[in-house]
């Protein structure tokens, strides 16, 4: 009795996106604002809520994709 079954396997990518990116550059500019004027801080924080905001809610342009798992046998 053979009992192998061919299986597809595939990794699934998320959407090419800016947002990370934008959202790294928050942080610094936070802690940069908390040294030296809470100006800069507010604009820290606007750009964290924006950068989160904009990655959750991103529209998911890209189409799907499908790349194929390497073997580990």
């Amino acid at each position: 009795m053979d009992l192998r079954v061919d299986v597809v396997s595939a990794v699934h990518l998320p959407d090419p996106s800016y947002w990370p990116l934008v959202l790294a550059m928050s942080f610094p500019l936070i802690g940069c604002g908390v040294i030296y004027h809470v100006v800069l801080a507010a604009v820290g924080v606007a750009l964290l809520i924006t950068a989160v905001l904009g990655w959750a809610l991103g529209p998911s342009s890209a189409p799907d994709r499908l790349i194929p798992a390497e073997s580990t046998t």
